[in-house]
């Protein structure tokens, strides 16, 4: 309802005769035109991109509609390994539905979120990783991937099977990604080599570095969010790291477990930082290109 006035609205301003948009009302079958651009249409609905919820019911409402919502809709898909609290997480066997009935939808993800949820009535989800794995290389422009946890889950990536792992590293290396946010997973520095592209990168989990990569930097990386720990060797675990390693930082973002920690972190910000935000109590990623709260 609010998306039929708001386009009525706008309708009413616009005298432009270029795209016409149809709808029946719900009470009679009177047909009423909309004389609107379509880019003025898709404009309208790119605000409810944080709204999975809306932009499904939009979708809803008409066929036309439904086509220009689609760009929105699926711009953040998020795929479960099992029982996601996530609102319109998708099990794998739902998301190759829906890329065989709409192809082009492959071209409108630009974020991918794969949330390790309980498996279904205890069932190990490395099968369904599997099953992720396969999919993950159909979406060519992605620009942001994400791997959430629910609860404490502390698997190392390296754990994981080999499809997934290598199924990643793939779409690390998508020139369009930008952004890595990664749950309560060990995440191995050496996945960040050789990706210039990647700026923005947020752990839930002190990251694993690897003996041969104790010396290696990444300046690549410009935006980075910490957090989701409750204790103090955590907090100084991860301080280190970045001051190791993170050697051209202009924003931190730092979730602490109390307030005697922030000296060590200030001792990680050089004269390149421009932005610092402290949190003590929260655990929150503002994800900084497409303006979503993520939560890991």
């Amino acid at each position: 309802m609010w998306v039929r006035k708001v386009i009525g609205r706008v309708a009413g301003w616009s005298k432009l005769n270029v795209n016409t948009v149809q709808r029946v009302d719900d009470g009679d079958d009177q047909m009423v035109e909309f004389h609107l651009p379509y880019d003025i249409l898709d404009h309208i609905f790119s605000f409810l991109k944080p709204h999975p919820r809306a932009l499904y019911q939009c979708s809803k409402a008409h066929p036309i509609l439904s086509q220009i919502v689609e760009r929105h809709r699926f711009h953040h898909i998020i795929v479960a390994t099992g029982f996601s609290k996530i609102a319109f997480s998708l099990k794998p066997s739902q998301l190759l539905k829906h890329l065989a009935e709409k192809p082009r939808i492959v071209n409108y993800v630009t974020i991918l979120q794969i949330d390790f949820a309980s498996g279904y009535q205890g069932e190990p989800i490395e099968p369904t990783l599997n099953e992720i794995a396969s999919l993950m290389p159909m979406f060519p422009v992605l620009e942001c991937i994400i791997l959430s946890t629910q609860k404490s889950y502390p698997v190392s990536l390296k754990g994981l099977p080999q499809s997934f792992r290598k199924a990643l590293e793939n779409c690390l290396c998508l020139p369009t990604l930008q952004e890595v946010h990664i749950g309560n997973i060990s995440f191995p520095l050496s996945m960040l080599d050789n990706h210039a592209n990647i700026n923005y990168l947020s752990l839930s989990h002190p990251p694993q570095v690897e003996p041969e990569y104790l010396e290696t930097t990444y300046p690549q990386i410009k935006f980075l969010a910490l957090g989701g720990f409750d204790n103090r060797s955590n907090d100084f675990a991860r301080a280190t790291w970045a001051k190791r390693h993170i050697t051209q930082l202009q924003s931190l973002k730092y979730d602490l477990s109390c307030n005697e920690m922030i000296s060590p972190v200030l001792d990680v910000c050089s004269d390149t930082v421009e932005n610092l935000y402290i949190d003590l109590y929260r655990c929150e990623f503002k994800s900084s290109s497409h303006k979503s709260s993520i939560v890991c």
